[in-house]
């Protein structure tokens, strides 16, 4: 009687790390997908909070009686505008709970005011999943 070895072939054993090998790497695909998608979320979700407070802060300032509309944070009317300067002006007088607000991907690129003025402003940051600009405007 002959002895039979045990154990996988080496095709199999191919087969195998194939099939593993390709599930790993649509994975991780997904990941990647899903992880661009979630920073988008946040980076509209902290201009949003940055928008809401901006309105707040001008509500705040409005007098009816005079007819004065109220006026946006002053640091809006600087000639070197930085969106860092606004968020900070808004956490300093309690509009904003944190004044670390910036991309996800990239501390060190902040989001952008552009056609920033005292009455009016568009806020905007670049989406990763389509490249495009995503703009907050007021009003």
């Amino acid at each position: 009687m002959k002895k039979r070895k045990t154990g996988f072939t080496l095709i199999e054993l191919l087969v195998a790390i194939s099939i593993i090998a390709i599930l790993t790497v649509a994975g991780l695909i997904s990941f990647s997908r899903a992880s661009k998608v979630a920073r988008d979320a946040k980076r509209k979700a902290d201009l949003e909070t940055v928008r809401q407070a901006m309105v707040q802060f001008k509500a705040n300032r409005e007098d009816p009686d005079n007819g004065d509309p109220g006026q946006y944070p002053s640091s809006l009317g600087l000639s070197e505008f930085r969106f860092s300067t606004i968020v900070q002006e808004l956490y300093d007088k309690e509009y904003l709970s944190t004044a670390d607000i910036k991309d996800p991907r990239s501390p060190t690129t902040n989001y952008s005011c552009e056609s920033c003025d005292k009455y009016g402003f568009t806020l905007r940051a670049t989406l990763e999943t389509t490249g495009a600009f995503y703009d907050i405007k007021n009003p």
